[in-house]
């Protein structure tokens, strides 16, 4: 019996799914092509992470950070919420509470500076190692 699911993915043929890659990119720029910046307030979690001098995790090795960013979507939501493929529920429902209970304790957290990690620790250029 054929397996109709790699056929399907052309998983055998990484050109096929590079040029299929190729093809859904070149529609979607297409489709934004016309479409004004919309300004949003983005926020961010990490997991896992690994600490630096910019990502400092918390207790679950989670990193929350905020900024202004412009995109090509349409603002027509007050809200949206974007989780990355393969991330798991708990790790969503997690990082969401934290970026939500985030939001409900800072007055300020809707109008970040460019860049704001959410910790108390401020982090200084002198840290930064370039």
């Amino acid at each position: 019996m054929e397996n109709k699911e790699s056929e399907n993915t052309g998983s055998q043929n990484p050109k096929l799914n590079f040029q299929q890659m190729n093809k859904d990119k070149q529609r979607k720029l297409e489709h934004y092509a016309d479409r004004p910046l919309t300004k949003f307030t983005q926020f961010d979690g990490f997991a896992n992470v690994i600490p630096d001098y910019v990502m400092r995790p918390d207790e679950d090795g989670d990193t929350t950070f905020s900024g202004h960013t412009e995109e090509l979507m349409t603002g027509g939501c007050a809200v949206r919420i974007l989780v990355t493929e393969g991330t798991s529920q708990e790790t969503a429902v997690r990082l969401i509470k934290k970026l939500l209970n985030w939001i409900e304790s800072d007055a300020n957290s809707l109008n970040p500076p460019e860049f704001k990690a959410n910790t108390d620790e401020l982090i200084e250029p002198k840290d930064i190692p370039f």
